[in-house]
Parts: structure tokens; C-alpha cells; sequence
């Protein structure tokens, strides 16, 4: 009953508690507490596929999932996606038609889901409902305003519940801050009390080798948007700051990422269709702060298409040690910038040099915590002019 306590209450059970891995749990049981089940509704609208997905989401209450149901926006692709979560929940159940009509039938959207979805959910309904629908869904069979009565147990709002996003001018998504990248001279003085700070990825010239260590970066945007440019990080020159040479002062930032990587990009479509982008090395530029070089772009990216950004690193160098982060990514860039992309992925792997991936076992060799080589990422909306 004191006011500003629950509010605090509530602030941090959002920022410090609730989870994907606990969000149901936590609804399940104090869904009539207002301020928690709202708190909870937050998080399954802005995370919905990483929450239907996870296996607690299968244990889930009946009252969590009828509330969950009212929420008029989702992160989802469409309806046919909390469509298949149904169906996987009621096929853990026993008594799989009953629940499927108790939890899902009334505020399921049977309106926006095409003929091919309309089929998964037959088996559930009554005669009387089966005709209901055909008269709302097919111009052939509606003839007038007694035909298009919808029966009362089936939801009559026929729109999406998935979220429209609009990117308008450029964003940045930010995938290390600045506040955690120390420059070459900082590193250089501790590297004797602190070897964590970076890594060495030199090889043996006299030793034959057979791959590199590649890093992938991996979007996939709700919209399309348009690639413009990727910041990767430099190679740290702790020859220049023992001896203070002016030879890699004044090299460009072409000269730092020629000796570093090779870059290629892909866009891979929904039905599978790929392109491929080499980037040469005359398209590389360096940024003032000299931690990066910033690699140019105008890739169109469809929405829900996955972009891949690969990254093969040469025989010699050392990197900062900076490692990727959902957590972070999520408290160092704006909502609006983060609600433009389903998933953003960072990993690491040993390619050979036929460009076939190293397996260990049955599984590639892949990281998704490894260091990141990867600053930044700057796009815009798909139609948005760059200015020369």
C-alpha cells in the first residue's frame, strides 16, 4: 500500500529480475498482482519469439497464457508464429482439444491466418465455426450481413498482431561502447599486468596452415533497411608505442585493414536465395580515432532476410580483447534502434581457405560470446540516399 515503494518494486523486478528463462514462472503465479503481470506482459511483447520459444514456455499457466493473448501487439513475424507455439503447447498436453479451446480459440486470430494455417486448426473447431469462418474468408461465400456473423467463441479482429516498423533517416547499432575500448598506448602499459586486455593471433611462417580465424556478424531485420557501413577494429601497434616510429602514424586506414582482413558479405533470403559481396580493399577507410576502420557499403537488406557480415583475419596481429554482449548491446542502444532487427548475433570459427568451416565432432566450431572484432553497424531505410 505505499505507492512509490511498489513502483520501485516493480522498476526493479524489469530491470534486474524478469528473464526470458523466468517470465512465465513469474506470470504463472502472481498474474493477478497488477503492476507484476503488467511488468511481465512488457517483457513477452518486446522479446515474444525468444519467449515462445523457450522451454519453460511449454509449463506455462493457463491464466498466463489467456492474459499473454490479450496483448494487441507482439515481436512476432505473423500470426502463423504464435499459431505453431499453440500447437506445440497443446501437443504437450493430454486433453490437447480442450486446451487448445479453453487457452488459444477465443483470442487466437483466426482472421489473419491464411488457408495453409487455417487446415493446422480445423481439428479443433465445430462444424458451425468451420462454416463461420469460410464466410468471413472467402468473397464466394459471404453474400450479405446474416452470412457474416462470426460465431461469439472465435476472435473478430482480423489484423496482425505483428508490430509495423518504420526506419526513417540513419541509425547506429552499436555493438562495443566506447567506454569499454582502451587505446594502444593504455594497453600497451598494462600488458604487463594484465594480459586479458588482448590477444595474439600471430602464426608461424615456417609452419604450413590451413585456415583462418574468421568472426560472423549476423543480422536480421523486421524491415528493410539498407547496410552502410561496418566498423571493425584495428590491430593493436605495440611496435609504434615502444619505439615511437612515425611509420604507422602515417599509414591510412587502407594500409591497417589490408594488412588485417578479408571481408565478405552475404544477404540470404527466406526461400534461400543468396548473394555474395567481396569487399576489396581500396573500400576500406579509416576513422579519426584509429581504433577501427570503417568498411563502406549499400546493401539492401529485405526484411526478414539475414545479413552476414564474415571477417577473416591474416597471419599476424593482436586484437583487443572485447567481447560481445546481448545484455550490453541492449542497454547501450535506443529501443527504436533495437525493435528494427529479430536477431543480432556475433560468433567465431576456423575457416579453411576452400572456405569450408572446421568441425569439431558433429558441431562447427562456433562461439557466440568469442572476442568481437565488430564496433558498429550504421543503416538506414531502404529507400534513404547517401550523399556523396
Amino acid at each position: 500500500m505505499i505507492d512509490d515503494l511498489t513502483a520501485l518494486c516493480f522498476k526493479l523486478l524489469e530491470d534486474k529480475f524478469l528473464s526470458v528463462d523466468n517470465v512465465w514462472e513469474v506470470l504463472g503465479e502472481h498474474h493477478l498482482v497488477k503492476g507484476i503481470a503488467s511488468s511481465c506482459l512488457q517483457l513477452l511483447r518486446s522479446e515474444t519469439s525468444e519467449c515462445l520459444k523457450h522451454r519453460s514456455f511449454l509449463d506455462a499457466s493457463e491464466e498466463a497464457i489467456k492474459l499473454f493473448l490479450t496483448l494487441d501487439k507482439m515481436d512476432i513475424h505473423s500470426e502463423s508464429e504464435l499459431l505453431d507455439a499453440c500447437l506445440r503447447y497443446t501437443s504437450s498436453k493430454e486433453d490437447r482439444r480442450d486446451v487448445f479451446r479453453r487457452c488459444f480459440l477465443r483470442d487466437l486470430r483466426v482472421l489473419a491466418l491464411d488457408s495453409a494455417d487455417l487446415i493446422k486448426v480445423a481439428d479443433f473447431l465445430t462444424p458451425e465455426e468451420k462454416i463461420s469462418i469460410v464466410s468471413h474468408t472467402s468473397p464466394l461465400t459471404n453474400f450479405g450481413a446474416a452470412c457474416s456473423v462470426l460465431s461469439p467463441s472465435l476472435c473478430p479482429i482480423s489484423e496482425e498482431r505483428s508490430e509495423v516498423i518504420k526506419i526513417v533517416g540513419e541509425h547506429t547499432l552499436t555493438l562495443i561502447p566506447d567506454s569499454k575500448i582502451l587505446d594502444t598506448r593504455e594497453i600497451y602499459l598494462k600488458m604487463a599486468a594484465d594480459c586479458d586486455l588482448y590477444f595474439d593471433y600471430s602464426m608461424d611462417d615456417d609452419e604450413p596452415h590451413h585456415y583462418y580465424i574468421a568472426y560472423g556478424l549476423t543480422l536480421q531485420p523486421k524491415t528493410s533497411i539498407k547496410i552502410l557501413s561496418i566498423q571493425i577494429f584495428n590491430d593493436l601497434d605495440f611496435h609504434n608505442e615502444a619505439f615511437g616510429g612515425a611509420e604507422s602514424d602515417t599509414r591510412d586506414g587502407s594500409q591497417r585493414a589490408r594488412r588485417l582482413f578479408g571481408i565478405e558479405c552475404c544477404v540470404s533470403s527466406p526461400g534461400g536465395v543468396k548473394m555474395y559481396q567481396e569487399i576489396k580493399e581500396d573500400a576500406f577507410s579509416a576513422t579519426e580515432c584509429g581504433t577501427s576502420s570503417s568498411v563502406e557499403l549499400s546493401t539492401l537488406v529485405p526484411a526478414g532476410a539475414t545479413f552476414v557480415c564474415m571477417v577473416r583475419l591474416k597471419r599476424t596481429g593482436r586484437l583487443r580483447k572485447l567481447r560481445f554482449s546481448e545484455d550490453v548491446l541492449k542497454s547501450i542502444n535506443k529501443e527504436a534502434t533495437l525493435k528494427a532487427f529479430y536477431r543480432v548475433k556475433h560468433g567465431i570459427s576456423l575457416v579453411t581457405f576452400n572456405d569450408e568451416l572446421i568441425r569439431h565432432g558433429d558441431k562447427h566450431i562456433y562461439d557466440e560470446n568469442a572476442w568481437c572484432v565488430f564496433k558498429s553497424v550504421r543503416f538506414a531505410d531502404q529507400g534513404y540516399e547517401i550523399n556523396k
